[in-house]
């Protein structure tokens, strides 16, 4: 793993669809989302339903499942989280990132990814491929007013709380602990 800081707001990659050659230059960031959180949400929203709730309903279901599923593989509350590549306004990329090892639970790596449609980013002026472990790591917020409404109620029910770039699971239990006073 990458011990590097991650790139500073703002930083642009070029790279290429490689379905057309189509050259493009965006900013990249790595958005999550933990095993189950984007369907429990469809019939809430933000302005309704606090965080909270929605972490304590979540993680009713979500605690243990891999244990269940695999209890030599993963400890109770253990949670899978998908990785995407977007950009900040969540609306030109959304790709499957490449991860750096192979997903921990099975079934669940992409066979497709970002670079299974792009050529792998460059910073334009220096040539410097991308390291996918020092991209941003979006902010899932659980209010009205952004881009990504609706998906980030664990970020918000945990205190601001998000994963280390590429993190392939979430502790429920050990999370819920750590913060207790913000649940």
């Amino acid at each position: 793993m990458s011990n590097a800081n991650p790139y500073p707001p703002a930083t642009t990659w070029t790279f290429r669809s490689r379905a057309s050659g189509y050259e493009m230059e965006h900013e990249l960031l790595l958005r999550w989302e933990p095993d189950g959180q984007r369907y429990f949400v469809r019939d809430h929203d933000p302005a309704h339903t606090p965080a909270a709730v929605l972490w304590n309903r979540w993680s009713e279901q979500a605690a243990d499942q891999l244990h269940l599923a695999h209890p030599s593989r993963f400890e109770p509350g253990d949670a899978h989280i998908t990785w995407s590549i977007r950009t900040p306004d969540f609306d030109v990329i959304a790709e499957y990132a490449p991860l750096p090892a192979p997903d921990p639970v099975p079934g669940r790596e992409p066979t497709e990814t970002f670079l299974s449609h792009f050529t792998h980013p460059v910073k334009r002026a220096t040539g410097e491929p991308v390291d996918w472990l020092r991209l941003p790591v979006a902010d899932m917020r659980w209010n009205t007013g952004r881009p990504d409404a609706g998906r980030g109620f664990v970020q918000d029910a945990l205190g601001g709380w998000k994963p280390a770039p590429l993190q392939p699971l979430m502790n429920v239990r050990q999370l819920a602990e750590a913060a207790d006073g913000a649940l």
